[in-house]
């Protein structure tokens, strides 16, 4: 569970914090459960004032996250489906 007054994700008793980036590309990619959400909208999401980013830095973001969704021991996963986007599983 994300909560946006903590910037946190919660699993159980278990949360962990998130930076604001990182917030923002959950938020985008649990924002269509079941869909795989484009590349392109979750950069639009993360840095929202258009800032240009290479892959290495999204694909950096998203490797932090499964990181932080592996500590709370969460059977969510955060799947890359690629050429596309992302998704959750």
């Amino acid at each position: 569970m994300l909560d946006p007054a903590r910037h946190s994700l919660r699993h159980g008793d278990a949360e962990v914090l998130l930076t604001p980036t990182e917030f923002r590309m959950l938020a985008a990619i649990t924002s269509r459960p079941g869909e795989v959400v484009r590349r392109q909208v979750v950069v639009a999401a993360a840095w929202p004032d258009g800032a240009r980013v290479s892959e290495n830095t999204v694909d950096s973001y998203i490797r932090r996250i499964r990181a932080k969704l592996k500590e709370l021991d969460s059977p969510v996963t955060l799947r890359t489906v690629r050429g596309v986007g992302f998704t959750l599983r």
